[in-house]
């Protein structure tokens, strides 16, 4: 069970004062925590001491969260973390002009700042503690998380036959091959669905082939801005690989689409709205590889991901660079793992980056941006025996007898979830643990099974197999068991 976080909100204005040269600017900062309170303090970025730093991502890290974090509202933070260190969610908030303008400051990568919390250098965009995210606010409340037993993705290509110079080509047979391999373990579960649209470029055989082994829809036909919003209007969540341009002057961004021949075909962000529908909860934004140079105020996409949350999307990845495929595939395996399994979308975008890190050990991890519009995070509630298993191990000392036990009342119910998926949605957990308090403390047989089996009012059908499993089973099964994508694939 996911901790209960603390709300850090950190609003972080625009320029106040501006050096004659253009390297520094001044801004008020401000947090509240858990929407009380009133910290305030004033913070100075100094540009060329950022560009010094750039090779070096500990020391730009530093540096980034010391302008964040003046000593204003490090105060803050320590008083949100308090003596017993609680989880924290910091939400960061850019402001923008009345018509959206965006500053310099918009177009650093915040994602990369280091924050030191009790004597403790913490990354902050890759701490589980820690969940980051850039907030948007607007006119509208958390929406409800969906309690839909399936989250459905649509995984969209789009490589015109015209891209302009410097733009290459998406080699979307093998990248989407890559894709496939960070999240074709949850594919094979119940609890996910995948959909696919590669565009106007042709999959070979072999890719066609594993496809439908794994049960996933090929949308065919070009990548047009009307296929997507078809296609995307039974889905939870849109995962777009695709180049982007973005105006200067009027700071609108905009993504390389396809029209019906297959040519290029700007979708300007205050076009999208047709995209938008009540169960889309997060749209990820991935860059292709280009030779056009990011802006003071960022590339495209993180102009387009702030336009999506304002048109209703509760949460938007936007990658801040290109990032190479098979980072692609690593932040994607970590990041819908945990999205289906928890629901937290901040706490899944610290994962993603977490595990991007792991893999390249450089600052790759902070290409990633999140922007939303939720203060709690939530965009999913996760499958609820997950829930109740995973509370009770978090409240509950268990010693080894205890453990077992759990171990084979788990296991009987996904036994039963693979012929019956339904009775997923009708347990009743409390009943469930109710059950289980009832077993005696050392017991471990079948009998006790059984009258744990007669409290839910279900039919038991042990066997041979299931014996000897209840006697090997062992505390790293019960692990396996809960971080499973999908428990009922769990074989004996």
């Amino acid at each position: 069970m996911m901790a209960d976080f603390t709300d850090l909100q950190i609003q972080f204005r625009l320029a106040k004062k501006l050096s004659n040269d253009g390297t520094q600017s001044t801004h008020d900062v401000l947090a509240t925590i858990d929407g009380t309170g009133s910290w305030h303090g004033e913070s100075t970025i100094d540009y060329e001491q950022l560009a010094e730093a750039e090779q070096d991502h500990r020391q730009y890290g530093t540096r980034l969260g010391e302008f964040l974090f003046n000593p204003a509202i490090m105060n803050a933070l320590r008083r949100a973390r308090g003596r017993q260190e609680r989880p924290v969610r910091i939400r960061l908030w850019l402001e923008m002009g009345p018509n959206g303008e965006r500053e310099d400051q918009h177009g650093l990568r915040w994602e990369r700042a280091f924050v030191v919390v009790n004597g403790k250098e913490w990354p902050l965009a890759m701490t589980s503690e820690l969940p980051f995210s850039r907030y948007v606010p607007g006119p509208y409340t958390d929406l409800d998380a969906s309690d839909d037993s399936v989250f459905r993705l649509l995984v969209v290509f789009a490589s015109p036959d015209n891209l302009a110079p410097g733009q290459q080509p998406l080699e979307v047979d093998a990248d989407l091959s890559t894709l496939l391999d960070g999240v074709d373990l949850l594919a094979q579960g119940r609890g996910f669905r995948l959909a696919v649209m590669p565009g106007r470029t042709p999959i070979s055989d072999v890719l066609q082939a594993r496809l439908a082994a794994s049960q996933i829809e090929v949308v065919k036909g070009p990548s047009t801005i009307d296929s997507i919003a078809r296609s995307v209007h039974d889905c939870h969540g849109l995962h777009i690989v695709a180049h982007g341009t973005m105006n200067p002057q009027t700071q609108h961004g905009a993504l390389v689409l396809e029209d019906q021949a297959g040519r290029r075909a700007f979708a300007f962000d205050d076009e999208l709205y047709p995209w938008m529908h009540p169960d889309l909860r997060v749209v990820v934004l991935q860059s292709c590889q280009s030779a056009t140079p990011p802006s003071k105020l960022g590339r495209p996409f993180v102009n387009i991901g702030p336009r999506l949350v304002q048109l209703g999307v509760p949460a938007v990845v936007a990658m801040q660079d290109y990032v190479a495929m098979d980072d692609a595939r690593v932040f994607a395996a970590a990041f819908y793992r945990s999205l289906v399994q928890n629901g937290l979308v901040d706490v899944a975008m610290n994962q993603g980056r977490q595990a991007m890190f792991q893999k390249s050990n450089n600052d790759n991890f902070s290409i990633p941006a999140l922007f939303m519009c939720l203060k709690e995070g939530r965009l999913w509630w996760p499958a609820p025996l997950r829930s109740a298993v995973a509370a009770e191990l978090a409240y509950s000392v268990i010693d080894e007898q205890d453990e077992r036990m759990l171990c084979e009342l788990l296991f009987r119910l996904v036994v039963r979830l693979r012929e019956r998926p339904e009775m997923l949605q009708s347990l009743d957990a409390t009943a469930f643990w109710a059950a289980v308090r009832k077993i005696r403390p050392h017991a471990s047989t079948i009998e006790d099974l059984r009258a744990v089996n007669a409290e839910l009012g279900k039919e038991p059908a042990p066997g041979p197999l299931w014996a000897a499993w209840v006697r090997n089973v062992r505390a790293i099964e019960l692990a396996a068991l809960l971080q499973h994508p999908d428990m009922t694939q769990v074989s004996a």
